[in-house]
């Protein structure tokens, strides 16, 4: 049966109407962020990719989740550990317990205080990109290379990649919070980073977790997200009801279009 120009219109509108949906399946997994490395010296030299991925601690304030692919948990008890610094014994130090909720690996992984939020091991500072907003946050690399070491333990494979479900602690020296006085140096709940960043409502939210996923790749200088499919099979599961709205809004559309192409044109039958 050889289809008209209506049966081929409608397929081309299905097309479009999957398409749309994998399109906003993928906008809703993804959290990314443009930064400035400003590094100091301090310990080890800060720098890194400049497009990387927030990830947090999604807020009890409804509608403000980190997107599921960007999710952690984390918390903190105090320390008399230290590394890369002789800190201050007057301003506590924490290791901070941190899981990885999200499907993906993450290869490079950094802390950002807000601004405001100082950090006795700190790198450098890290500002946002395309953000207005205050100065910048104090930063390090949690990683075990070069004198400042804050990771302590991974409880999957130790190479120092953030895998997929994973536990991390590490060390954040002289944690002192300027404005607020609060101790919240793992309260990981705010959209944006250092002066861009704002206190959630419930818990006073003090610093971020930035990250380069595994399923990116440096390309001409200029980092490209690969992870498509791993971001689409995610979506597809979360948004599955979406979706399949969507598949029967499209086949109603050509089954209607098609019957109604072929009355018009009987001889194209």
């Amino acid at each position: 049966m050889k289809m008209g120009m209506g049966a081929q219109w409608a397929i081309q509108i299905i097309f479009s109407v999957l398409i749309i949906g994998f399109i906003g399946t993928h906008s809703a997994f993804a959290l990314p962020i443009s930064v400035e490395y400003i590094d100091e010296e301090i310990c080890d030299v800060l720098n890194g990719p400049q497009d990387l991925h927030e990830l947090g601690i999604p807020p009890t304030l409804k509608g403000l989740n980190f997107p599921p692919d960007e999710e952690i948990s984390a918390s903190h008890v105090e320390t008399d550990l230290t590394t890369c610094i002789n800190d201050n014994p007057n301003t506590p130090n924490y290791i901070v317990t941190m899981t990885n909720k999200s499907p993906h690996d993450f290869i490079q992984v950094w802390y950002v205080a807000d601004d405001f939020a100082t950090v006795g091991n700190s790198d450098g500072q890290i500002d946002q990109l395309g953000i207005i907003g205050g100065p910048p946050g104090d930063s390090f690399k949690i990683d075990t290379v070069g004198v400042n070491r804050p990771l302590l333990t991974e409880d999957m494979t130790v190479d120092g990649i953030f895998e997929a479900g994973e536990t991390w602690q590490f060390l954040v020296i002289d944690w002192k919070d300027l404005i607020f006085q609060v101790d919240s140096p793992s309260s990981f709940r705010s959209y944006n980073i250092g002066g861009a960043s704002s206190p959630s409502g419930d818990d006073m939210s003090r610093a971020s977790i930035i990250a380069f996923t595994e399923d990116q790749k440096l390309i001409g200088g200029t980092l490209i997200p690969i992870d498509a499919t791993a971001v689409l099979i995610a979506g597809l599961s979360t948004n599955f009801s979406i979706l399949t709205g969507l598949v029967v809004m499209g086949s109603v559309t050509f089954v209607a279009l098609y019957y109604s192409a072929k009355k018009r044109n009987p001889e194209n039958s």
